[in-house]
């Protein structure tokens, strides 16, 4: 929560950065998931939590891939 604060002050953030506060984001969504069984048991819950995964590894993709491009 701290990075994404940080972020929202200065108003910029580079890719190492986004990766890092992605990375910890989906940590989050996956630590809530474990500490309510229920929701993890719910279908909708479900289904956000393969989207999300899915856009992460689509942005993970496309980061590298800029990052190789400007290098």
């Amino acid at each position: 929560m701290q990075k994404l604060e940080e972020f929202q002050k200065s108003g910029s953030i580079n890719s190492t950065q986004f990766s890092a506060l992605l990375a910890t984001t989906m940590s989050s969504m996956k630590i809530m998931g474990e500490a309510y069984p229920q929701l993890q048991a719910n279908q909708n819950y479900m289904s956000l939590m393969s989207s999300v995964e899915g856009n992460v590894n689509r942005i993970t993709v496309a980061t590298k891939d800029y990052n190789d491009a400007v290098a």
